[in-house]
């Protein structure tokens, strides 16, 4: 058994009775096929139309989140959150042979439209009830429930985190927050509203620096810095609860 190109392949060996010597005999199999190139699906527009506010750099999607419906959120300087259905012909199109990509005319819902926030939307996450979490430039993070009937949105709720909102992470029902101020906070529903756990303590946990980025698996927080550092966190259990009375 030999290896050709990564697969395997059987090599032959037969005596010749009219000589001396065996003869063998190789099989060459074809090289691989080279792996299939990214495709464009489709191309979703919307962002700096006139369902957002008229802002300079209308256009500029700040972050996105992957809904558990499978439809797509995106956060935008329009002060729009919007929210597409990816067209199910793109999503299951093997056909390469097309130029032209499947471009949706409209998100299917518009969250804040028409400057209702005055404020640019910056980030996203997916809840795991199917509703969805962003952060504004006014330091408010706004949640949006799933209506169970037509597939939209209400506001169901928000909260205030004193700084503005770079980076949002669902992290096992709770919310993972960071922003301008540096710190790392995390969110739980409690009540009918949301309540701040305690902040984690260590190096990089007292501010000093913006933190841009945030990340969570498996009970860990991940988050990046402006200073050149990504720091990971192990996330606060329910004994962690501030007392507000």
């Amino acid at each position: 058994v030999s290896s050709l190109h990564g697969v395997k392949c059987c090599i032959a060996a037969w005596p010749d009775r009219r000589a001396p010597a065996a003869t063998h005999r190789t099989v060459l199999l074809p090289p691989p096929a080279p792996p299939t190139p990214p495709m464009l699906l489709a191309t979703l527009r919307g962002h700096g139309d006139a369902q957002g506010a008229d802002v300079s750099n209308a256009r500029v999607i700040a972050a996105l989140a992957l809904l558990t419906s499978g439809r797509l959120a995106s956060a935008g300087w329009d002060q729009t959150v919007r929210v597409w259905e990816v067209p199910a012909a793109a999503a299951a199109s093997t056909d390469v042979s097309h130029d032209e990509p499947v471009a949706p005319s409209a998100a299917a819902s518009v969250l804040g439209p028409r400057g209702e926030y005055g404020v640019a939307a910056l980030a996203l996450c997916a809840l795991r009830d199917g509703g969805l979490a962003a952060g504004f430039g006014d330091g408010v993070v706004r949640v949006w429930a799933q209506c169970s009937d037509a597939g939209g949105f209400t506001l169901a709720g928000s909260f205030s985190t004193g700084t503005v909102v770079r980076g949002l992470a669902c992290c096992e029902g709770d919310v993972a927050q960071v922003g301008n101020d540096g710190l790392l906070r995390v969110w739980t529903p409690l009540g009918g509203g949301w309540v701040e756990r305690r902040r984690p303590s260590g190096d990089g946990a007292d501010g000093g620096g913006y933190l841009i980025s945030v990340a969570s698996a498996s009970g860990t927080i991940f988050t990046g810095s402006d200073d050149g550092t990504a720091r990971a966190w192990r996330a606060p259990d329910a004994r962690g609860l501030l007392d507000r009375g």
